[in-house]
């Protein structure tokens, strides 16, 4: 199983996937302090755009017909998603008795997410699988030239709430680089990457990776008062920058000469079984994890990393089992027979 596989975008989907664990690990009353909490946030924001890069990587352009591609790709993540869409409706309103109209809550599942945040992440990606065929028929007749144009346009977009300091840049359609922006950039940058393999040296991505470190620190220092999450998130350009880097380095390294091929199966195994371990995280950690008592007499970074180890740890061991039943694939994305 793991000789066939990308063991470099094995990594980086297991490196994005604890991003996310990480980042939801501490709790709002958390002791930490201020520094430390805002470091996990900005550290591990490059998870999102690692996550659709990857996916950019492996899939376009697709080699299929639309149809196919349509059905193979829904068929991953639609029942999964309803289902634990229904599974964290029924937490909130019937165990947690949580107000709203939980019909009303089923019906919009096919438009956005229900019941928890999180799956937001299932209905952008559902949305690039739609546009896939499109950007494939694009890319079998671009140039890595006319690539790296579009991708230019769409770096500007992530430039935005910087340019707003200085000159009158419209949100909305009234902006011409409008339909450049959001995640279908990441989407094209996975496969730009990955296809093109550009020569990035180690200096270039530690400039990457250092500048957005370097500037957001001088910024929380400083203690200037901005919106953190509108310069510093996941389509801002410090954010981009370091996922370039992060995607450039884990790519260029010779995983299988220096990894134990034990090690290497972990890794596989763990970036399959991602997909699932995405979905369960926030139950096992917010519902559970987070109600323990023990757990809660630790404070500040002791209880980040208790959370995040026990998170990592159940809910990998949970879609790994999972996996073995008959349809696993509808719960948790894989089988592990298949």
């Amino acid at each position: 199983m793991a000789q066939q596989r990308n063991l470099s975008l094995d990594i980086i989907r297991t490196l994005a996937c604890l991003m996310v664990i990480l980042m939801h690990s501490p709790k709002s009353d958390n002791t930490a302090g201020g520094i430390v909490l805002s470091s996990i946030s900005y550290l591990t924001a490059p998870c999102i755009g690692l996550f659709f890069m990857t996916s950019g990587a492996l899939l376009l352009p697709i080699r299929e017909s639309t149809a196919v591609f349509l059905r193979r790709r829904f068929s991953k993540i639609a029942v999964p998603t309803i289902i634990w869409s229904i599974f964290y409706l029924s937490i909130n309103h019937v165990i947690e008795n949580g107000e709203g109209n939980v019909f009303r809550a089923i019906a919009s599942i096919l438009w956005g997410p229900q019941g928890t945040g999180v799956l937001w992440f299932m209905y952008a990606l559902g949305g690039l699988y739609l546009l896939s065929p499109i950007l494939s028929a694009w890319l079998r007749q671009s140039t890595p030239q006319e690539e790296k144009a579009y991708l230019s346009l769409w770096g500007i977009t992530t430039c935005f709430p910087l340019l707003r300091l200085m000159v009158d840049v419209p949100e909305g359609v009234g902006n011409m680089l409008y339909s450049f922006s959001g995640y279908v950039g990441y989407f094209l940058l996975g496969h730009y990457l990955q296809h093109n393999k550009p020569k990035i040296p180690i200096w270039g991505i530690s400039l990457l990776m250092g500048i957005p470190i370097g500037v957001v620190s001088a910024v929380k220092l400083s203690g200037t008062e901005i919106d953190f999450y509108q310069y510093f998130w996941y389509l801002s350009v410090f954010v981009v920058a370091m996922t370039i880097a992060w995607f450039s380095l884990l790519s260029r390294i010779h995983w299988h000469k220096m990894l134990p091929y034990k090690i290497v199966q972990a890794i596989a195994l763990f970036s399959k079984a991602s997909f699932g371990i995405y979905l369960v995280h926030i139950f096992v950690m917010r519902k559970c994890l987070w109600n323990i008592e023990a757990l809660n007499s630790l404070e500040g970074i002791a209880h980040i990393a208790c959370v995040f180890l026990l998170t990592v740890g159940i809910s990998w061991s949970f879609v790994v089992l999972i996996s073995y039943l008959p349809h696993s694939e509808w719960l948790v994305g894989f089988h592990s027979k298949k």
